[in-house]
């Protein structure tokens, strides 16, 4: 083991091989595009919804002291 560091083929192998190999390397992505279309559909549905009431009202400030 290289003094300082991490031994990369025992850690690959004890850890990181269903990551590299298998269905876990996808994981992020299928997060990262879950992610990226709840936040489209979201700003489609705010654009094409409508609001129901719209209130404006005049207001003062008043200070404490």
């Amino acid at each position: 083991m290289p003094s300082g560091g991490w031994d990369d083929d025992l850690y690959r192998g004890e850890v990181g091989a269903e990551a590299e190999t298998g269905f876990g390397r996808y994981i992020p992505h299928i997060l990262l595009s879950a992610i990226l279309i709840f936040f489209i559909l979201f700003v489609s549905w705010a654009y094409v919804a409508g609001l129901d009431e719209v209130t404006r009202g005049e207001a003062k400030i008043i200070p404490s002291s």
